[in-house]
């Protein structure tokens, strides 16, 4: 990404366009003091005495680590790790005919302009990556063209039958999503020119989209609970919009999940969703200090189950004025007892599902 340049006698900065004249004196121009070639040049802030260092392949790329003892400044150095990019530069491989790049201000101001951009188009990358407008199959003109098929194929699952929902971070950070996600293989592994990698695991009805610079950690992004699109009157979907439930309402179906929890005997926890004819949900469950939830049409109820594993579902008949008497019920007689135990929990909502469903 550099040109090749001859080697250049340290000289000092020059600070903005003056110009200035010529130096006429020469009572101490002397011709026995001849000046080694590949000494280092230019603008570069070099350390005190590094003037008669000679810039060659063995002193120059150690400077570029990090935390080495470099004779760049932080500021250049960060510059020049960037442009040569060990993924995008072969210049490491040309041993001791390397040459170092030119130094001069203007040069150096166009390679750091060149670096913001490349760096703008990576976190524009990022951030398309992140958001629920990416899609695999048509990733866009962020991307590689080579990243888009050439031929373009019908998915059993086009974006517009389905919808992503974005998981909390809390659940993210869980031990059991991270084992999962250790455990699990891409459907979506593909590289930038700098050597990122772009994944996309999918597991259930989980998506994360993860990046992993070259030698770097595996950074998680986003993850997305995977739902399809809510339709008018569909059992169990919580995407139509929310109204007031009526005690004259049917419930066709009863569901028990159980997730993982921070703290308690069982490391876990147990709630109950109903679903009513009319698409709409409740979910019901013991907290932890004793009182009952009654939650309807929870927004993130799909991410919420997408990272629980279901125990037992069946058809529920009566009516949601039938399971608000079986849950005030069990509320007058837990009344007065101050905390719960994982395992009290965990029998509140088996008995309230046995007792709405009739199944023993």
């Amino acid at each position: 990404r550099i040109s090749m340049a001859a080697p250049q006698v340290a000289t000092a900065r020059l600070s903005g366009a003056m110009p200035r004249g010529v130096d006429l004196n020469l009572d101490k121009f002397n011709l026995s003091e001849a000046v080694e070639m590949g000494t280092w040049a230019g603008s570069i802030e070099a350390p005190k005495g590094a003037e008669n260092l000679t810039m060659d392949d063995k002193v120059f790329w150690p400077s570029l680590k990090q935390g080495s003892s470099s004779v760049l400044n932080e500021e250049d150095r960060s510059l020049f790790v960037e442009v040569f990019h060990p993924q995008m530069s072969d210049r490491r491989d040309e041993g001791n005919r390397f040459v170092p790049p030119p130094t001069s201000l203007t040069y150096l101001h166009r390679l750091r302009t060149l670096v913001k951009e490349e760096a703008d188009v990576m976190q524009k990358r990022r951030e398309h990556f992140f958001s629920t407008k990416f899609v695999m199959d048509a990733a866009g003109p962020l991307f590689p063209s080579s990243w888009s098929p050439s031929i373009e194929l019908k998915s059993q699952a086009s974006p517009s039958s389905m919808r992503l929902v974005a998981v909390t971070a809390s659940n993210i950070e869980s031990a059991s999503f991270q084992d999962a996600l250790n455990s699990s293989i891409p459907v979506f592994d593909k590289r930038t020119e700098d050597g990122s990698r772009f994944m996309v695991y999918r597991f259930g009805s989980l998506e994360a989209r993860v990046i992993q610079e070259l030698d770097g950690e595996r950074v998680i992004g986003a993850v997305f609970a995977m739902t399809g699109l809510a339709q008018a009157g569909s059992v169990g979907s919580s995407g139509i919009h929310p109204r007031a439930l009526s005690k004259a309402d049917k419930l066709v179906k009863a569901t028990v999940y159980v997730e993982a929890a921070p703290s308690g005997t069982l490391r876990s926890s147990y709630y109950v969703v109903f679903a009513t004819e009319a698409g709409h949900t409740i979910v019901t469950e013991q907290l932890a200090d004793g009182t009952i939830s009654w939650v309807e049409d929870f927004t993130d109820l799909d991410a919420r189950n997408a990272f629980a594993k279901m125990i037992r579902s069946t058809g529920c008949p009566g009516t949601v004025g039938d399971l608000q008497k079986l849950c005030d019920a069990q509320q007058i007689r837990l009344a007065g007892k101050l905390g719960t135990s994982a395992s009290q929990r965990k029998r509140y909502a088996k008995t309230v599902f046995h007792q709405a469903t009739g199944d023993i």
